[in-house]
């Protein structure tokens, strides 16, 4: 499991699209967008260097048998490798990381949302922006809802599942549960939350002094109110507990959009009753709710779905309650819902990924490694080609570029957070824990600054780190100081030489699995 590499660009299928007005060139060659993190592999006609993405397309052109193009990262030298790729050679698209390509422009574009259309051998090709697939990127990569799902396959099982109401509107995917047996085996996505337990409320007396606001998991409200847009039906259960307390009128809750909503669950939106108002079945028949009644000693109960597409979810209580201690308010809340879906199997690990699937690609997943014991599953990025085809388990995070570290010359006075993308510390070290192997690559450089005493790493739970990528923990070195091999060979690290007018460098893997990945940076000793 590698932690060094920020995630890769998911891009969908590609294949030959017949298309007759994409196929030609003009008469001087027009290049596609880029295309990146990836190359064509052709007959290459020159490697040259250059200084920019337009003089490589400039070598391209005036080369009359290039059509397309890789270029590479930058070197030392500030230049750019430039591949010329010969226009009469098959040519197949591969990954390569921070390399990008340019090819053919397609005259008439055949790729939709948003996909980079590019020609080589007189024919299209689609690279599909995110969330897209297919040959022309019109298929979704997440299908519409769990129904859609279940049509498709009626052997579909109950689990985890990715659900894309309006992705195309800007609204992210996020995480459900589809039951697929409930309701006829329809597909029915439930979203859980944390008000589900019943509550006891004491020692709140005017109109709304009470509010508890309910928070989804996984997803905000703009996604439940697209989730509900494009559901056939949605409802969400309710329920009042009370001894002597009044609820209609002194307590109400409030609708997605923060409309105060003055009926309960199974009542007709409007009505200001509850459901044995509806039917004048109220323990009072002269009452709206059962607990309108307001008797002490006599525990009555108000409940029932609400169904009204527009108002759900539900997103907040507010309620009175008098100051007399036996008096409780309870409310108990389960959302079901039919919602739009997309079937994805969390695995433990992307290593579990690519043994379910030989010819799984690099890409974008979803593992869920402790989630029997309470962990939520999270997105990483899965590497099926590094490390023998392994399949390796990527997390990125904010601390990846080179940082620049001036006057902070007390020991330990800088630090820096290391935020993980999608996920936790708690969610990593369940990660770690099913890893047969872990590694995190770290790299100081110095100017006349020395780290020994002054700077060290943070685990994952918060202990101090006192050695450096490369060398055994617990061992005071860096990788040099272990090989005897540092610029000062009587000093445990490169820059303990603490010398000035020369950049040194220490860098290694961290491979700690009871230690990874790293939770914060601290530095000195880099004052003026």
């Amino acid at each position: 499991m590698g932690w060094e590499n920020g995630p890769e660009k998911p891009y969908g299928k590609w294949s030959i699209n017949v298309c007759d007005n994409c196929s030609s060139f003009p008469s001087v060659i027009s290049f596609s967008r880029v295309v990146t993190d990836h190359v064509l592999e052709g007959r290459i006609i020159s490697s040259v260097l250059v200084t920019s993405d337009q003089e490589c397309q400039m070598k391209c052109i005036l080369s009359k048998m290039c059509d397309s193009f890789n270029l590479g990262l930058q070197t030392a030298s500030k230049l750019y490798p430039c591949e010329l790729l010969d226009l009469r050679s098959s040519k197949k698209r591969k990954r390569r990381e921070e390399w990008k390509f340019r090819a053919g422009w397609c005259q008439t574009s055949p790729c939709l949302n948003g996909g980079t259309c590019y020609v080589v051998n007189g024919q299209p090709y689609c690279v599909c922006a995110q969330f897209w697939e297919g040959a022309i990127c019109n298929v979704p990569l997440y299908k519409t809802s769990c129904s859609e799902w279940k049509t498709l396959n009626s052997s579909s099982a109950s689990g985890l599942y990715i659900i894309a109401p309006r992705y195309q509107s800007g609204v992210a995917p996020f995480l459900v549960y589809c039951d697929m047996t409930d309701k006829d085996g329809v597909g029915v996505t439930i979203i859980g939350h944390d008000s589900e337990k019943r509550t006891n409320v004491k020692g709140c007396d005017p109109h709304g002094c009470y509010s508890h606001d309910v928070h989804y998991l996984n997803a905000g409200l703009l996604q439940l109110a697209s989730l509900a847009a494009v559901s056939s039906h949605c409802e969400q259960f309710i329920k009042y507990e009370c001894d002597g307390s009044s609820l209609l009128f002194r307590g109400w809750w409030v609708s997605r959009n923060g409309t105060k909503m003055d009926y309960w669950g199974g009542a007709t939106p409007g009505s200001g009753k509850c459901a044995c108002g509806m039917s004048k079945s109220c323990y009072d028949s002269s009452k709206p709710c059962n607990c309108n009644a307001n008797i002490e000693g006599i525990t009555l109960e108000d409940s029932g779905l609400l169904t009204d597409k527009s108002a759900l979810p539900f997103l907040q209580h507010e309620d009175m309650i008098t100051l007399d201690v036996k008096k409780t308010f309870v409310i108990y809340l389960l959302t079901r819902t039919y919602f739009l879906s997309a079937f994805v199997q969390a695995e433990s690990s992307c290593s579990e990924w690519k043994a379910s699937n030989l010819s799984a690609p690099s890409g974008v997943y979803i593992i869920a490694p402790g989630y029997q014991s309470g962990v939520t599953p999270f997105w990483v990025h899965g590497n099926m080609t590094d490390k023998n085809a392994f399949g390796v388990t990527v997390v990125s995070h904010d601390s990846e570029i080179r940082t620049t570290v001036l006057a902070f010359d007390e020991a330990g006075s800088y630090s820096r957070d290391v935020h993980y993308q999608n996920a936790t510390l708690l969610q990593l070290a369940n990660l770690t824990a099913v890893s047969s192997h872990c590694e995190q690559f770290v790299k100081y450089e110095c100017h006349g600054s020395s780290l020994a005493g002054h700077g060290w790493l943070v685990s994952r739970d918060g202990t101090r780190m006192d050695y450096w990528g490369g060398a055994t923990p617990g061992s005071v070195n860096c990788a040099c100081g272990m090989s005897k091999t540092c610029y000062d060979s009587t000093k445990p690290c490169n820059f303990n030489a603490n010398i000035e007018g020369i950049t040194l460098e220490d860098s290694g893997l961290l491979t700690d699995k009871s230690a990874l990945p790293v939770s914060q940076l601290r530095f000195g000793d880099t004052g003026d």
